[in-house]
């Protein structure tokens, strides 16, 4: 009898417990297909101003090149070599698939559909960069799920996935942010499974920065910020030695191998120095070293110029840090806490007011919206004895939809306003300026972009005429003159590309001397391209100025 009474509150609990899990998925479902609509309109748009720099590098790598060394660029490896290899292997797939689709949706009349590589590039890694953002927002739910209510995750990753796909804040196709998310929460979940005292979870969350830090190096912050949280949360009178020594040298220990094992690899291939001189000793003495100098005036400014239609994730975190004093700080909480301040200080020692930094302070101020709205200790709508909603509910109802209404009428004037830029055009027509240098030349005819985008090199697939000539940061004097030896630099730019005479010299009106005849540090090579090089102003390349080798051998 009693077996057959548990069989049927066993079968009772089964009927109850599926009904929830499927409702859970379909709230989950619901949050990624909003946070998918929040982020369509990014295709309208480009791939960006660095994207197609990244790419560059990372194609080089693929193809035996070493970064650094045959390839400048300033940015950590990890991106350069995710950024390769979606240009590389993804973007064909791309092209398959977007012409497969515009053939089945226009029959007959589909069969000339032709999609290039580089055509089908910038969507192909934006839905890259998108899966990473969503899997972020699973892995945020299950953060907040191992320690608190499905409810309080539903609304950590729904608020994570709207308030994160702004315009500003997703930056270009190819951008640190969401692969350096998705490898924080990962370490995040890691220190929560090891409670602050378990050796193995650490070292997990430790190296899970490393990785991040391979794309954005800040992200070593993170691992700090652990280690804080570790030591704060260490119990007991006899764990000094733990606390400050075992614990703080196996996270960070753990953090530094992934860069660590980059730094053997091109050990190995002879640009170590280039490695260590482009990736830290750049960004230390250029871009951040400069930022440390400044008034605490401009780091306020910094804080208030990372996002303004984000301000309501600073009002949600307002409100989590009253929940956390009213209802007594937690281990996980604490955790998060830490977490927000790594991510302000990531956000503050970089060189530029871009709002695509405070991505990374998106997740941890998600955690804390979901509990200042959803006090776990409290439903979210409470009722009195009248049945009326009380007050606190019935505010934080209404804040949360006129944020809501305002961040979306703050993107749409954003979109707007980016989709009428001269520059998003101009950067359209690098897809034109590419489709005629690929048809017009063989994979292995090196090209010259000056003053203009770089990802031309990267939609063209072809390589460049010098190594430094495809950033655009290396065209400002000053950094060539303090970071690589003043003007020699130019004389051997000018020597190779009188020597490798390039198929294609692109550039703009506005980019090109005045008057190459008085001299300057490309005065020579101006002389050359005006005996050596015809120009083509075509309607479909402006405002590109695209010049053509004079033995027109390359034409069809």
């Amino acid at each position: 009898m009693d077996s057959e009474i548990s069989n049927q509150q066993s079968a009772i609990g089964n009927r109850v417990s599926s009904p929830g899990r499927r409702v859970a998925v379909r709230q989950l479902i619901v949050v990624l297909a909003l946070a998918v609509a929040v982020r369509l309109p990014l295709t309208q748009f480009p791939m960006g101003t660095s994207a197609g720099t990244t790419a560059y590098v990372g194609q080089r790598w693929l193809e035996g090149a070493a970064p650094y060394r045959d390839a400048w660029d300033y940015r950590p490896p990890g991106l350069c070599l995710l950024s390769g290899v979606a240009a590389r292997w993804l973007a064909p797939v791309g092209a398959a698939v977007e012409e497969g689709f515009l053939r089945l949706l226009l029959g007959g009349d589909g069969r000339a559909v032709r999609i290039t590589p580089g055509e089908a590039m910038p969507e192909s890694c934006r839905a890259l960069m998108w899966l990473i953002d969503l899997a972020a927002l699973l892995l945020v739910y299950r953060l907040v799920r191992s320690w608190a209510g499905h409810t309080e995750a539903i609304v950590a990753a729904g608020v994570c996935g709207f308030f994160s796909g702004a315009f500003l804040v997703q930056g270009d196709c190819l951008s640190a942010g969401p692969p350096v998310s998705c490898f924080t929460v990962l370490a995040m979940m890691a220190a929560v499974r090891s409670e602050g005292r378990r050796l193995g979870p650490l070292a997990l969350s430790g190296l899970a920065c490393g990785a991040a830090a391979t794309f954005d190096l800040t992200a070593l912050l993170y691992a700090v910020a652990i280690v804080l949280w570790a030591a704060a949360s260490a119990e007991g009178p006899n764990q000094r030695v733990k606390r400050w020594l075992l614990r703080p040298a196996i996270v960070l220990g753990a953090a530094l191998l992934p860069m660590a094992a980059f730094a053997a690899y091109f050990w190995s291939r002879g640009a170590l120095g280039d490695f260590w001189r482009s990736t830290v000793v750049y960004n230390v003495f250029f871009r951040w070293f400069p930022m440390a100098m400044r008034t605490p005036s401009y780091h306020w400014q910094v804080i208030r110029s990372l996002a303004p239609e984000q301000g309501a994730l600073w009002l949600f975190a307002g409100g989590w840090a009253l929940h956390a004093f009213s209802m007594g700080f937690s281990r996980h909480t604490r955790l998060v806490a830490f977490w927000g301040l790594a991510a302000v200080a990531a956000a503050l020692v970089t060189r530029q007011l871009e709002a695509a930094y405070f991505h990374q302070t998106v997740p941890p101020l998600a955690i804390g919206a979901a509990l200042a709205a959803t006090n776990p200790s409290e439903r979210f709508f409470t009722r009195d004895a009248r049945g009326r909603l009380e007050t606190r509910s019935l505010v934080l109802a209404l804040l949360a939809v006129g944020m809501a209404i305002g961040f979306v009428y703050t993107e749409f004037r954003a979109f707007r306003t980016h989709a009428s830029r001269d520059e998003s055009r101009a950067e359209r027509a690098a897809a034109s300026v590419a489709d005629m240098i690929r048809d017009r030349t063989a994979p292995g005819h090196p090209i010259y972009v000056w003053g203009v985008g770089p990802q031309i090199y990267v939609l063209a697939d072809r390589p460049a005429a010098h190594r430094l000539f495809y950033n655009r940061p290396l065209n400002a004097p000053w950094v060539v003159n303090e970071f690589f030896g003043g003007p020699a630099v130019f004389d051997d730019i000018v020597r190779t590309l009188i020597r490798t005479e390039p198929a294609f010299f692109v550039t703009t009106e506005a980019a090109l001397p005045q008057a190459p005849e008085r001299g300057g540090p490309l005065g020579e090579w101006d002389r050359f391209r005006n005996q050596h090089y015809d120009p083509w102003r075509l309607e479909e390349t402006l405002p590109y100025v695209l010049y053509l080798r004079k033995d027109r051998t390359l034409l069809p």
